[in-house]
């Protein structure tokens, strides 16, 4: 028995609980008064998932802020006014861990300053949970649903500083195309039909924002899955017109012993993705058998005694099909070139010296004249 031990290797960057951060401060704040708190983890292990935290450009911060490297916190610095300003204070935050080399991920925080008393709460998202996944079924008709996102606002959901509004950012990826959000009630559907073989995972970008002035909002990331169905049938990797396969065994060779193999492919996966294979021709002497290994291929072997002075050559139609179907899919037929679930197998018989030598006729008698 071999151990092998997998040493960690500082491959993956900090990772933000969101895509970005939303904070509201009153203006005339004392210094020292908590902003945000930034949030992020690491998947390697030891030093190289210690998370440290930093604003990515000090310039842009003018000294009116200042970031606790352990915890994340975000703080005022310096006295802060939001008269005359209408858009928010954008300030990139860098989450670093202590690998080498290091790695890191930034994220921006959007700090509006100002008279907040009229809306100051800020959305949370309940559903999705961090980390979570939905899954959907390949195929899936149009308007399937695939989550109900669900986020709150301390304000009162009667007036628009409590009323929340779902979407997904207008960032130009492909998921505007295959997905929709209701923006009041926050259920995720399908637009178009969706192919595993194509795509098998998504990450959608969830954001939920409120009516009130100013804006507030918050995003949360999701995980799409697209789970398989059994929609691709198993099929040889040939050409339809395709010569047969060649293969070359000595006569008299001991029973079961392994001839060859074919491998067939099936687009899905898991239990969809099992093969199994059939010799549907040529072998009505019950010569050859085939069975499937555990890793989908179709393994021939000799069942009977193949003795090359009977026959030197032995033409085989082999079929691939799913375990469930082998009712429909064994019967006797010869080999269809246009189906790609069959392929023809030539066994050509090498002679051994297995025979004596013997005379033609046993008693030979001639006369001779003298």
């Amino acid at each position: 028995i071999v151990k092998v031990n997998l040493l960690d290797k500082n491959d993956s960057p900090p990772q933000f609980s969101q895509s970005r951060y939303t904070a509201v401060v009153p203006e005339n704040s004392p210094i020292g008064t908590l902003v945000a708190t930034v949030s992020a983890t690491d998947p390697d292990l030891g030093p190289s998932s210690v998370v440290q935290y930093d604003f990515s450009n000090p310039s842009q911060i003018n000294g009116l802020y200042k970031i606790t490297k352990e915890t994340g916190e975000i703080s005022t610095n310096g006295i802060l006014t939001g008269k005359g300003r209408k858009e928010p204070y954008v300030i990139s935050v860098r989450a670093l861990d202590n690998g080498d080399p290091q790695q890191f991920m930034d994220t921006e925080l959007y700090i509006t300053v100002g008279d907040v008393s009229r809306n100051d709460g800020v959305p949370k998202f309940l559903k999705p949970e961090p980390g979570q996944i939905a899954e959907v079924p390949e195929e899936a008709s149009v308007g399937t649903a695939v989550f109900q996102a669900d986020a709150m606002d301390p304000d009162d959901p009667n007036t628009a500083n409590g009323k929340l509004v779902y979407s997904f950012p207008d960032d130009g990826t492909i998921v505007q195309k295959l997905f929709q959000i209701d923006p009041n009630s926050g259920l995720i559907t399908t637009k178009v039909p969706l192919d595993r073989e194509e795509r098998e995972e998504y990450t959608l970008i969830l954001e939920a924002r409120d009516l009130g002035n100013p804006v507030q909002q918050t995003s949360r990331l999701l995980t799409v899955v697209v789970k398989d169905v059994d929609d691709h049938p198993p099929q040889f990797e040939r050409q339809r017109n395709s010569v047969p396969l060649m293969m070359e065994v000595e006569e008299e060779m001991p029973i079961n012993m392994k001839i060859g193999e074919v491998i067939a492919i099936d687009k899905d996966i898991g239990r969809n993705a099992v093969i199994d294979y059939a010799i549907i021709y040529g072998n009505d002497d019950g010569v050859f058998g085939i069975s499937r290994d555990d890793q989908n291929r179709g393994i021939i072997t000799l069942d009977k005694r193949l003795d090359r002075e009977m026959s030197g050559l032995h033409t085989l139609t082999i079929k691939c099909f799913e375990p469930t179907d082998r009712i429909n899919k064994i019967s006797k037929m010869p080999y269809n070139k246009l189906k790609l679930d069959e392929i023809q197998v030539k066994v050509h018989v090498r002679d051994k010296d297995d025979n004596n030598p013997t005379f033609v006729e046993r008693n030979l008698t001639r006369g001779v004249r003298v």
